[in-house]
Parts: C-alpha cells; sequence; structure tokens
C-alpha cells in the first residue's frame, strides 16, 4: 500500500473573524478550556460517487450537525492566532471494501496564513498491521460569507450558508484518499465537506465565544501586515 508521507501545505489569505458573546479580545494568547465545533457534512455524495462511504463516531446535535468536543489549546483573539484541540477519541471514518480510513486527533491551527484543519490518519485493510500518520492537513477552513474571496458555503438544499466556515479537502487529503482506496480522488480537492460553526471557552473566563465569520477585513489587513 503506498501511502504518501510527506504532507505539505499551500499558503493562502484569510479574512476576519467576527467574536460574538462574552470576553472581550486580547493581544495575548489564552488557554482554550472547551465548547466545541460542529460539523453539516455536505461532502458525503461526492465521496458515495467514488464508492466511500462516511460514518462518524461523534454525536449528533439537534439540527444533524457533528459535535467535536474542544478539549484544549491556546488562541490569541486580536491576531487571531492559536490552536484548537478537540477530543481525541472523536472523528470520522472513510471505508471501501475491506479498507478503512479513520481520521481523528483533529486540531485547528490558524497561525498561519491559512486557517487549517489536522488530523491524524489511520489506515486498516484488516490484513496487515494499522498505519497512522499524525498531522495531516485535512481541510482549509474558509470564511462563509465571504464569497467575493473565498467562495460561498453551500447547504444540501443547494442554500447559501451566510455564518461558519467552509471545509475544503485539501491536496494531501485527496491524494491520501486516492492512495488508500485506489481511486481518482483528484476531483476532491477544493470540493466542501463540510460547514463548521465553533464555539471556544477560556480559562478562566467564564462565557462562549463563537468564532463566525463575518468578513472584517480590517482585522485581517492588521494580521497580515503583522505577518509580512
Amino acid at each position: 500500500m503506498r501511502i504518501k508521507k510527506t504532507w505539505m501545505a499551500v499558503a493562502a489569505g484569510v479574512a476576519g473573524l467576527l467574536l460574538v458573546g462574552a470576553g472581550t479580545a486580547s493581544a495575548a494568547s489564552m488557554p482554550v478550556n472547551g465548547r466545541d465545533t460542529r460539523v453539516t457534512v455536505t461532502g458525503a455524495d461526492e465521496l458515495g460517487d467514488l464508492g466511500i462511504t462516511l460514518s462518524s463516531n461523534a454525536p449528533v446535535d439537534g439540527v444533524g450537525r457533528l459535535v467535536f468536543e474542544i478539549t484544549g489549546g491556546m488562541f490569541d483573539l486580536f491576531f487571531l492566532e492559536g490552536t484548537l484541540e478537540h477530543a481525541a477519541d472523536l472523528g470520522v471514518t472513510l471505508s471501501s471494501g475491506g479498507t478503512t480510513l479513520a481520521l481523528d486527533e483533529f486540531v485547528i491551527d490558524t497561525t498561519g496564513l491559512e486557517f487549517l484543519l489536522f488530523g491524524t490518519a489511520t489506515i486498516s485493510d484488516g490484513v496487515g498491521p494499522d498505519v497512522s500518520i499524525p498531522g495531516v492537513p485535512l481541510f482549509t477552513l474558509t470564511f462563509c460569507n465571504a464569497p467575493a474571496i473565498f467562495g460561498p458555503c453551500i447547504n444540501n438544499d443547494g442554500s447559501y450558508q451566510i455564518d461558519g466556515y467552509g471545509l475544503l479537502v485539501t491536496a494531501d487529503a485527496a491524494s491520501a484518499i486516492g492512495d488508500v482506496f485506489g481511486v481518482d480522488a483528484s476531483g476532491l480537492v477544493d470540493s466542501q465537506f463540510g460547514i463548521a460553526n465553533i464555539a471556544i471557552t477560556f480559562v478562566p473566563e467564564p462565557g462562549t465565544l463563537v468564532l463566525a465569520s463575518a468578513g472584517l477585513v480590517g482585522l485581517a489587513a492588521s494580521r497580515r501586515r503583522r505577518s509580512a
């Protein structure tokens, strides 16, 4: 089984972030202690076209979103930089025939110019030992309400989502899917796997912050100048 061992992320520009809820912006990273990332899966049909079935062990909320608990991390609200770690035992599994590709141990990383969701990929063919590859860049996070910059997020019913983050399949993830299942998965690159809504709580702040994409270009410009 040939599995790609070098995972490369491509830098891209990002738009701003609206912080809604209790708490105030800070110029320093603060420890994150909870809440969740909720994902509306929109890309199951594209996987199905390749003969791949999607499943998950994550709980489902009242509107059908997969709920991935946030367990830790650090986040700087002013410069929009940090990491959000999720419960290691919650993930999604792709399967075809007797082969499975399990994706879990999710970490959202916004410290670069591109927002990325990383995870551990574990391949099992039911014959040899399982192969696990940590730190795979699985999805790029884009802003649903900034279509002029990133393109809109589209729901399963064809309607446009105006809040949240689109999860776009990276070239590395598509390559891994193709390698594992022996299919041409190049068409998955930059396709929308789902829409994520993220809420976090800080230590010791009691409130919750909802990270909602609202196209605050001024904040994005400030971050780009800082990164230059």
